[in-house]
């Protein structure tokens, strides 16, 4: 819970005739310093994927360069939390991240995700995951610095929770590249799924579950 330095290799690779690729986890909650490589591909499989999960995420241009490196081998997700180290659980995108190839890249916040910064799939179609609020609690949203923009032939998934549920947040200038975009508001209690049903235009909104809903 301290810090976690890695700088060497990982394989977790699927066999040559079949078997997918694996599940690497790399953590260090107040500080991890990853400079590694890992390689999950799968010759006759699924690419495996990389975990790596501090307390916060400040993706500058090393970090940028690390992650680039590793979507050439395997899929990554940066992940936050905040458990009792200090952290906010925020990830905020300062450099721009720029790959080729069909690898995902998913950042999945405890709180906030702030992209500042160009993310860029240039050939491949990767599917790109930005979740905000990633154990419910209610807080968390994504936001787009002025003309920052996702652009991939892939999937775009953005999951947040809006101001409210008749203003959801339009995202669709913030993808390109062929993208299809689902931008889901997060519903995280009873209270929230009544509030969809309160006039047609929630019931017109998109939404997802932030965690089980008691409605006893």
């Amino acid at each position: 819970d301290s810090q976690t330095t890695f700088a060497g290799t990982i394989f977790a690779r699927g066999g040559d005739t079949s078997g997918n690729g694996g599940f690497v986890e790399v953590s260090g909650k107040r500080d991890l310093n990853f400079a590694g490589t890992v390689d999950t591909r799968a010759p006759n499989g699924l690419t495996g994927t990389l975990l790596l999960d501090p307390d916060d995420s400040i993706i500058d241009v090393t970090a940028a360069s690390t992650i680039v490196g590793n979507l050439s081998t395997t899929s990554v997700v940066i992940s936050t939390s905040a458990a009792g180290t200090g952290g906010n659980g925020d990830i905020t995108v300062n450099a721009p991240v720029t790959w080729s190839g069909s690898n995902s890249l998913t950042l999945s916040a405890y709180r906030d995700i702030a992209v500042n910064a160009n993310i860029t799939n240039t050939t491949g179609g990767a599917a790109v995951t930005l979740r905000a609020d990633n154990t419910g609690t209610g807080v968390g949203t994504v936001s787009f610095g002025a003309g920052i923009q996702i652009s991939t032939a892939g999937a775009v998934s953005i999951f947040y929770n809006p101001t409210s549920y008749t203003a959801p947040t339009s995202y669709g200038g913030n993808v390109t590249g062929g993208a299809a975009l689902t931008a889901s508001m997060l519903v995280n209690t009873f209270t929230n799924l009544q509030a969809v049903g309160t006039n047609t235009t929630t019931l017109g909104g998109t939404y997802a579950l932030g965690k089980d809903v008691n409605a006893d």
